[in-house]
């Protein structure tokens, strides 16, 4: 390896160009400590990498030139002339060197956490619900419950404007669409929702930078939003009368009395005489429930195209009906103005077993003994403070446990005792039988516009609307209630309820005994007491009908019902 000089001072880009391959492995000088390695490139043509060598500190160090000829040969001279003036300043070109390069990446770094800081600044009302339900709370449901919430009151009101934008007059005016809607109640629930999650943002970054100026919650009064004659510390005491159990019982029956009229073989009948969309709009149903229906009831529907090959006159042929004879539950398709008969019986149940209408949904076929009557209710599905919740045992009543049978046949292979229609192995949604209840008690209700796919009518209305509105809650108060009137201790209701009892905890600790025997005798007294009742066919005042105006169904023809009381009426629904 040698070293090889220009002619000249220094060298010439024509001397370089001509160089010969033969070179390669050499080194060229170009006088004041400016060196060249010549190398082949990748094309084979030659490069040379330029290096500039100095003494600092006692110490031999080389810094890079450049390229050539991807550099020019003016530019690397340059450089090693700028490294030589620092050196006479006494700093040394490497320092230099990588001073700049830590000081470039300090500004790649300051400029990547203003980006970030940005970004953060611009973070969502959006972005702040989808984090908090993701990591700031866990409800039973799995959120699912408070997510509907969410996307229905908040998301389209506040859910694109800035965390640090938001302002308590946004928050108020969110809260008044829903009071305009006449659901005060809901509107509590939404603000404490809120309340929630904005505290939950105030401890941690990034919220608690864009929360620096203030929570906007804090300054909402929902007392200020409510309607005027609202109690906000109200607590519902809504309990069914006998006469009004007895007029649902024959509001119930009338409801049957018009599902009853449709065999299976009718319905085969029906669906095979027009198009399945003109049949659901005369029967008040979607065309896709009607559908689902025809599909569990193992009723075959016309295929595609059926019915434009039949207007035009070409041979079609009608599936037949399989097993004429099976006629399972005949309430499955009908005039959606009657309640489905799975939650007539969710309602009876809760009369009967004094249990939560959400326990109930969240019922597995495996959890109850039809045999020996009992309903196995795991903490999961119990409503309490996480630490109190606890396993609980139901012990079902005659009356209960017909309920179930038709509960069980009506599910048919779904593990779960109210399936989803829409999921997959799935319970139903846990609001489902309160919002069918409540659709159907429409002059309760303030709706500026009907709901879409949904019955809203006053069929469920009790005693002419003279005590309000009943929810399936307020049969598990009519229970305890009912229990109350029998006799049974207060301290057992409790039990049958569920209820963390009060006192010191370290009385439930201890004190461990079941009280099965007593409870089972209670729920016996409770459904032979419901039974007797609902069978004496007693006589209530006549229902009177709500104005027109606030009659609203899926049908054009909205239809009277008359109450039909048997001469032995069951509680149980009759298949």
């Amino acid at each position: 390896m040698a070293t090889r000089h220009p002619k000249g001072s220094r060298w010439s880009v024509t001397e370089l160009r001509n160089l010969p391959p033969a070179w390669a492995g050499d080194h060229v000088s170009d006088g004041d400590g400016l060196t060249g390695e010549i190398r082949v490139g990748a094309r084979g043509t030659l490069v040379i990498r330029w290096r500039y060598a100095y003494k600092s500190a006692g110490k031999v160090k080389r810094i890079d030139c450049g390229f050539w000829p991807e550099t020019d040969l003016a530019e690397i001279r340059r450089t090693r002339d700028e490294a030589r003036l620092l050196l006479r300043d006494g700093i040394d070109p490497a320092d230099q060197r990588r001073a700049k390069r830590i000081a470039a990446q300090q500004e790649v770094k300051v400029a990547l956490a203003a980006e970030a800081l940005r970004q953060a600044d611009a973070k969502t009302n959006n972005d702040l619900i989808d984090a908090w339900l993701l990591d700031g709370v866990k409800r039973s449901d799995g959120n699912y419950g408070l997510r509907l919430q969410l996307n229905k009151n908040v998301r389209p009101y506040i859910g694109t404007k800035l965390v640090s934008e938001t302002t308590e007059h946004d928050i108020r005016a969110l809260l008044r669409v829903i009071v305009a809607r006449g659901a005060n109640r809901l509107a509590v629930a939404v603000r404490n929702d809120l309340a929630q999650m904005y505290h939950w943002a105030e401890k941690r970054q990034p919220w608690r930078r864009l929360l620096a100026e203030g929570n906007p919650i804090d300054l909402v009064d929902i007392k200020s939003v409510v309607d005027a004659g609202y109690d906000i510390d109200y607590a519902r005491e809504r309990v069914l009368s006998p006469a009004e159990l007895i007029e649902l019982r024959d509001i119930f029956a009338a409801m049957d009395s018009e599902a009853s009229a449709m065999s299976r073989k009718d319905l085969y009948d029906l669906v095979w005489s027009e198009p399945i969309m003109r049949l659901a709009q005369k029967l008040g149903i979607s065309d896709s429930g009607l559908s689902k229906a025809c599909g569990r009831r193992n009723i075959p529907t016309p295929p595609r195209g059926f019915w434009q090959r039949h207007a035009e006159g070409m041979p079609v042929e009608r599936a037949p009906l399989p097993d004429p004879d099976w006629n399972p539950w005949v309430d499955l398709v009908r005039a959606q103005r009657g309640l489905a008969k799975k939650y007539q019986c969710a309602v009876w149940l809760c009369l009967l077993t004094t249990c939560r209408i959400g326990e109930l949904l969240l019922a597995e076929k495996k959890h109850i003994d039809l045999e020996s009557g009992e309903w196995f209710i795991p903490k999961e599905n119990s409503k309490a403070t996480r630490g109190k919740r606890r396993d609980f045992m139901v012990f079902l009543s005659p009356q209960a446990i017909s309920h179930f049978k038709n509960l069980f046949e009506m599910a048919g292979e779904s593990r779960w005792v109210f399936p989803s229609p829409d999921k997959d192995d799935a319970p139903i949604y846990d609001q489902s039988v309160t919002m069918q209840v409540g659709d159907r008690q429409l002059m309760f209700k303030k709706l500026t516009a009907k709901p879409k796919n949904r019955v809203q009518d006053n069929s469920l209305v009790l005693a002419g609307g003279d005590n309000g509105e009943w929810t399936p809650h307020d049969m598990r108060r009519t229970s305890s209630t009912t229990m109350q009137r029998l006799g049974i201790p207060n301290d057992l209701i409790d039990r049958c309820q569920n209820h963390v009892l009060g006192g010191p905890a370290v009385r439930r600790h201890y004190l461990l005994y079941d009280f099965a025997d007593e409870k089972r005798a209670a729920w016996k007294k409770l459904g032979e007491h419901v039974q007797s009742m609902l069978q004496s066919g007693g006589k209530v005042r006549p229902r009177r009908p709500a104005a027109a105006s606030t009659q609203r169904t899926v049908s054009q023809e909205p239809t009277t019902r008359q109450a039909t009381p048997s001469a032995a009426v069951e509680i149980r629904p009759q298949p």
